[in-house]
């Protein structure tokens, strides 16, 4: 009789316990796809973000179209120095119905304009003054129906100072005359640059709103909102401008 084989005796090794494994990924939403394969459903889309670049060159650019020549122009409009002084004198009555009177023009200054003041008018009767820069001439103008005459009754030379007045008419003892000197205009900028700038002000005046409307299409159309945004705004701005645009070039 054969002895009982011996027990084999078999090691189970202890399984290790479950390491936890941590997740340092960027999660991500998922979804179930789509009919015909698109976008997974409930992926998020992200907007582009707003381009102030694009904004700011579709309003800035037809609004500095119009802006810049027209402050050119603001900036280099003539200017005058004006300094003056009015005289008024008596023309004494001197023999029948001439009258005369003496002033003499001051150093430095050119004649700007008379007139001349009677105790009456006749009727259809008046007096027109025309000057240059060394001397003045008074003249009447009357109309009888359709009659118009006119006759120099007048004159004053800044050479002699003496101012010379006789219509015909006796006005008793005496007449006033009123002269205004002045200083010779002296402009003190460019006036060429100033009309130069208020062409071309009247000229963006029309290419400005047409700029605008460009960039505004071009915005649009090709995804890029912000630069259709500022097209808008520079067409907003155009009809300001361009009033107050008018209203310095006239």
């Amino acid at each position: 009789m054969q002895p009982p084989p011996q027990s084999i005796e078999i090691n189970i090794a202890k399984e290790e316990p479950m390491q936890q494994t941590m997740f340092t990924g960027t999660p991500q939403l998922t979804g179930q796809l789509q009919p015909g394969g698109g976008i997974p459903l409930g992926m998020v889309m992200e907007k582009p973000p707003f381009s102030w670049k694009q904004f700011f060159i579709g309003a800035g650019i037809p609004t500095l179209l119009l802006l810049v020549p027209l402050l050119l122009t603001l900036a280099s409009e003539p200017s005058y120095d004006y300094y003056g002084v009015t005289e008024e004198i008596t023309l004494s009555q001197e023999q029948g119905t001439n009258y005369s009177g003496s002033i003499l023009t001051p150093q430095g200054m050119v004649i700007d304009y008379c007139r001349v003041t009677i105790p009456a008018t006749n009727s259809g009767q008046s007096y027109s003054c025309y000057t240059t820069s060394n001397s003045a001439t008074l003249w009447q103008e009357q109309w009888e129906g359709d009659d118009y005459q006119r006759s120099m009754v007048g004159n004053y030379s800044s050479k002699t100072g003496i101012m010379e007045f006789d219509d015909g008419n006796d006005y008793g003892e005496s007449v006033f005359f009123t002269i205004s000197f002045t200083e010779p205009y002296e402009e003190t900028s460019p006036s060429e640059q100033h009309y130069l700038a208020s062409d071309i002000t009247e000229m963006m005046c029309f290419i400005a709103p047409i700029t605008a409307l460009v960039l505004l299409i071009v915005g649009f159309s090709t995804a890029k909102k912000a630069l259709g945004i500022g097209g808008i705004v520079g067409l907003v701005l155009y009809p300001i401008l361009a009033i107050f645009a008018l209203i310095v070039t006239w």
